[in-house]
């Protein structure tokens, strides 16, 4: 085959191991803020009971995470001017009218539909930080070794007329 046509895996695995290295601060960023977000929650929120305004019921991945799971339940309260939204990887109960909503009085954008001890309970942010930080550590350490450990191209040997 004429070495024009044959297929450089090299570039490729460096392209898409770069992917993940950009990926893997875009979630630690993400799960970061979460757990801040919860942690401010747990020491400063205020924890009161909302109106459910919808509960939909649904099958698939729950928001970020690549869990595929066989029920998950989307929830939207309200309190005052305050609207919450979450989803749950659990079925959606019947009949449920009122529910515990914690928010941060000094900004009401911050808040989820669970109570302080339950967001207190909650490792889901704190696993999402874990996997980030695998991620981006995985793949800058791939994508290092591909660059500067592996040879860039296998020596040719020439050809030699018969």
């Amino acid at each position: 085959m004429h070495p024009r046509l044959t297929f450089q895996l090299r570039p490729l695995a460096i392209a898409l191991t770069a992917l993940l290295a950009l990926i893997g601060p875009c979630q630690l960023g993400r799960a970061w803020s979460q757990v801040r977000a919860d942690a401010a929650l747990v020491e400063r929120g205020e924890e009161v009971m909302a109106t459910v305004l919808l509960l939909k019921a649904g099958k698939g991945v729950v928001q970020q995470t690549a869990i595929p799971v066989l029920q998950r339940c989307f929830w939207k309260v309200r309190y005052r001017e305050i609207t919450c939204t979450e989803t749950f990887a659990l079925p959606c109960p019947e009949g449920v009218g009122e529910t515990t909503l914690t928010y941060l009085p000094d900004d009401p954008s911050v808040c989820r539909v669970l109570s302080r001890a339950a967001i207190a309970l909650d490792r889901s942010a704190a696993s999402d930080l874990r996997i980030g930080g695998l991620i981006f550590g995985g793949a800058t350490a791939l994508l290092l070794f591909l660059l500067f450990v592996l040879p860039k191209r296998a020596p040719e040997a020439a050809l030699k007329d018969p």
